[in-house]
């Protein structure tokens, strides 16, 4: 789970819908009125789908070409700088999942549902196709299951991940769940749990795991062949800590080299069995 900083550099959010209309069909004053009031609710309530409630004005035909303006920000349209500015914001990580690489746009609130921001910027979150896949166009009834949106809902910059590695004779298990000690509130706990529950998070960071995995215990067997298991687990933290600066304490990646930093056998350069996946 990660925040991303909106770019501030972007057009105004009307000239945008403005231009990717077709010309024989342009906004008209009170649209574009009705669209401005819609922007700033949407920003105010933080994308929730349980607090805004579809604009009926932009149903029908003119939804219609709300959505299928869209397509100009794909490859070759009017609008792909913008879809290339916002995929960049994400640091190439899945700011919901915090593994693939983000190669696509969510409409965090859906355009087959909501066609007015079927365009808004705020509105297209980068992600991987995966979590985007799974994430669908669903729409939450509460605010429990209502997926955080990296933009604009505040994620505390603290540990939240716990992670318990599991070894067997023939297989490794590393889950990630929520930590119920974690400092931040019970409604953010819920979201949090939900939203991994639904793109399947440890499934979803088994590839990113296994390098890791893979990686490290490299460095342990050759690098720092002979160190002292003090010198080996300094080495972890000391590396946890950086991707907590890169990333935030939230991010799986420290909290993962934390586990490993913890697992005597590892740090004495102990091979691991081959990773299996484990339940969210």
């Amino acid at each position: 789970m990660r925040k991303l900083s909106f770019p501030s550099d972007l057009p105004d959010a009307i000239e945008i819908v403005r231009g990717a209309l077709p010309a024989s069909r342009p906004l008209k004053a009170a649209e574009e009125e009705r669209l401005r009031v819609l922007f700033d609710t949407y920003a105010r309530e933080r994308g929730r789908g349980d607090r805004i409630t579809a604009a009926p004005e932009f149903k029908g035909a003119r939804g219609t070409d709300m959505r299928n303006a869209y397509a100009e920000t794909y490859e070759g349209g009017t609008l792909n700088h913008l879809r290339h500015r916002l995929l960049s914001v994400a640091s190439n990580r899945c700011p919901m999942c915090g593994g693939a690489r983000p190669t696509q746009l969510d409409h965090h609130l859906p355009k087959t549902t909501y066609a007015e921001f079927a365009l808004f910027l705020l509105n297209l979150v980068p992600c991987c196709p995966d979590c985007n896949r799974k994430k669908s166009a669903q729409v939450a009834a509460a605010v429990e299951t209502a997926f955080l949106h990296p933009y604009l809902d505040e994620i505390p910059d603290v540990p939240i991940l716990r992670v318990q590695i599991e070894v067997g004779k023939a297989t490794l298990r590393v889950s990630l769940t929520l930590d119920p000690d974690a400092e931040i509130s019970e409604e953010l706990k819920a979201r949090i749990a939900h939203q991994h529950r639904c793109i399947d998070l440890n499934a979803r960071l088994l590839p990113e795991i296994g390098e890791v995995l893979t990686e490290y215990g490299d460095i342990v067997r050759t690098e720092l062949a002979g160190a002292e298991v003090r010198d080996v687990q300094a080495y972890l933290l000391r590396d946890a800590e950086r991707w907590d600066r890169m990333h935030g304490r939230a991010f799986w990646k420290g909290a993962l080299l934390r586990a490993l930093a913890a697992d005597v056998a590892f740090c004495m350069g102990t091979p691991m069995p081959p990773l299996r996946a484990s339940a969210a």
